[in-house]
């Protein structure tokens, strides 16, 4: 699940020395870009807790596009500690996404530990304490989509309403239906 940038400084520099950013400058008339979106969604995803994926509207944001020598789109660009260590210019399958990424992740990091594949493998399995277990402490560290779904099924609806703020536009509809179902719960909830 990526965020969508309004506060650079803040978003990508600063958070860039807790976690890796992978940011994507990007355009909605830009149909290359909207091939490579759902690729670093995806990716994103799977190495949740790794890196956070953040979206920037070179549209919106001219100044910070200008800044970061942005000529052409969609641009990749991977900051760690506040620098570009990496970047690419341009789509590319999804495998070759992954290949550059694990080539240009630091290891150093102080990213997760945590094994989304574990996670995702008994979330699928419907063991939703287990995949809550074994993320532990670094709820913070995974996807919105991910805190969502591991707190509603272990029945945090509170938790869960609370982070329905961070659901990109993309899942409106999920986040339509999600309130109206925790709506209900928290009420069921209150009744005697």
């Amino acid at each position: 699940m990526a965020v969508e940038v309004n506060n650079f400084q803040q978003q990508v520099i600063e958070k860039s020395h807790e976690i890796p950013v992978l940011v994507d400058f990007w355009a909605a008339w830009c149909q290359p870009c909207l091939m490579l979106g759902p690729i670093l969604d995806r990716v994103a995803n799977k190495y949740a807790g790794k890196f956070i994926l953040a979206k920037l509207n070179v549209d919106q944001y001219p100044q910070i596009s200008a800044q970061y020598g942005i000529r052409g789109i969609p641009a990749v660009k991977l900051f760690y500690k506040g620098e570009i260590i990496a970047q690419f210019t341009g789509v590319k399958p999804e495998y070759e996404v992954e290949r550059w990424l694990l080539t240009h992740l630091p290891k150093d990091a102080n990213a997760s530990n945590i094994d989304m594949e574990a996670v995702e493998r008994e979330f699928n399995k419907n063991n939703f304490k287990k995949a809550l277990e074994l993320v532990g402490k670094e709820m913070d560290k995974l996807s919105p989509l991910w805190q969502i779904k591991l707190l509603f099924f272990n029945g945090y609806f509170e938790q869960t309403k609370e982070l329905l703020p961070k659901l990109e536009a993309e899942n409106y509809l999920l986040k339509e239906n999600l309130t109206e179902l925790l709506n209900y719960l928290l009420q069921e909830k209150e009744l005697p």
